[in-house]
């Protein structure tokens, strides 16, 4: 039977929409989030679940004392017998949903799920609601009660913030990674020749830093499609048989304007966007950075490579020199640097942009 929403739940709806919309970041919409909903759909329990392959799960609870280490290790382990969470994973039906939808309320409580999680906290009925998330993720709320279970009215509710939720809840990431970005542009990307690139979950573009389309295009061939990663940085950035998105080592393309290093730095928070940095190094730029301190032409290569970590004898077999003659070329950097160690003059090499910063 339909139950329209009244005015006066409209009303309460858009001051809710209005106060999540002011989240400083994901955490923040997560709290106000959990604080608000209940007050619009009336529960004894609400939570918020974000089940992803990649990394741990996050499973928020308000009020937090009523899922135990236990219960949500429990939780997680069981999730399937949840047929709310089942039917989500499967349809990808975003649409709210009652678990008296699927199942019983006998058969529910004799699943593992309640007699091992949901009893032992009260939770007898329960509806939730999905929001957008990659493929195999899901990103759930989930009201609870323990004496009556959902309406239509409540299902109203739900369906009509849906969309808001979702919006908010990119609308705070986007925001923490402008804060992000401009952290990076203040600390990091001030030197020149960096760039970063803020990318989604499922590797989508959703910010570029100044002068990263032109370090791209200068690099590498252009993508498939507009507002995604050429192909190399995509692949880079999902490795074959990788849990998640985590590259093992920087991405490193040579080419003739020079080279082009991608690095990935993972967001703090799961719902805010990961960030790829980027920085050129362009051809003969490195040699004249080190020239440019008054060093000659043999002196600028043996510094260069001392920076990178090499030793002495490494470093003669690749100028095809003694080791001894190598000692004698640092000597001079040391005099024309004025410093008296190899990690020192290394330091003036990064210092200079003679060789990529190792951090």
């Amino acid at each position: 039977m339909s139950t329209a929403l009244r005015r006066s739940d409209l009303a309460a709806a858009l001051r809710f929409v209005g106060d999540a919309a002011e989240s400083a970041d994901p955490a923040d919409f997560r709290r106000r989030l959990m604080e608000g909903l209940p007050r619009l759909v009336p529960a004894s329990m609400i939570s918020y679940n974000d089940i992803t392959g990649d990394g741990e799960p996050l499973v928020l609870l308000d009020p937090p004392d009523a899922m135990t280490p236990e219960r949500v290790a429990a939780f997680l382990r069981l999730a399937g017998e949840n047929p709310l969470v089942a039917h989500y994973a499967t349809t990808g039906d975003p649409r709210p949903m009652k678990i008296s939808d699927l199942l019983s309320r006998r058969d529910f409580r004799r699943t593992e799920l309640y007699r091992t999680v949901y009893g032992p906290m009260g939770v007898e009925y329960q509806m939730a609601v999905t929001l957008p998330a990659g493929p195999g993720e899901i990103v759930g709320i989930a009201l609870n009660r323990d004496r009556r279970d959902f309406g239509e009215r409540d299902r109203q509710m739900l369906d009509l913030l849906r969309p808001h939720l979702a919006r908010l809840r990119r609308d705070a990431a986007a925001r923490a990674t402008v804060r992000t970005l401009a952290a990076l542009t203040d600390r990091v990307l001030g030197d020149g020749g960096r760039a970063a690139i803020a990318v989604g979950r499922d590797g989508t573009i959703v910010h570029v830093g100044a002068g990263a389309p032109e370090m791209l295009a200068a690099h590498l061939p252009p993508p498939l499609r507009a507002g995604t990663l050429p192909e190399a940085l995509a692949a880079w950035l999902r490795p074959p048989g990788a849990p998640g998105r985590r590259p093992v080592t920087d991405l490193v393309v040579e080419g003739a304007r020079g080279r082009l290093v991608a690095r990935l730095l993972p967001a703090a928070d799961r719902d805010v966007y990961d960030v790829i940095l980027l920085q050129e190094h362009r051809a003969g730029a490195e040699r004249a950075a080190l020239l440019g301190l008054g060093l000659s032409a043999r002196q600028a290569e043996v510094l260069a490579l001392v920076a990178r970590g090499h030793g002495n004898a490494e470093v003669a077999r690749m100028l095809a020199v003694s080791p001894r003659t190598v000692q004698k070329h640092l000597e001079h950097v040391y005099d024309r640097l004025g410093v008296r160690s190899r990690a020192a003059a290394a330091a003036r090499a990064v210092a200079a942009g003679g060789v990529p910063d190792p951090g």
